[in-house]
């Protein structure tokens, strides 16, 4: 399992998110979406935001109906 990007930089790049708009996530000034978070966890393994907690079976339903944002990692 991969750690989360600790610096706003490597986790816009990993997001294809602004710089900034990852700083504010990383600082919890901006909430996690469904999108972004699924995101992160297929890429490191990190469950953020709405998905501490989830199991995997959750987060695979989840997906399902979660519409990824447009220009986002996959």
């Amino acid at each position: 399992m991969q750690e989360l990007p600790a610096k706003p930089t490597e986790l816009a790049a990993m997001l294809s998110i602004s710089v900034a708009y990852a700083s504010h996530i990383l600082k919890g000034e901006r909430p996690w979406t469904k999108a972004l978070a699924i995101s992160v966890f297929r890429q490191t393994g990190a469950r953020v935001g709405p998905l501490v907690g989830a199991s995997d079976e959750e987060i695979d339903v989840l997906e399902r109906f979660e519409t990824p944002r447009e220009g986002a990692a996959a």
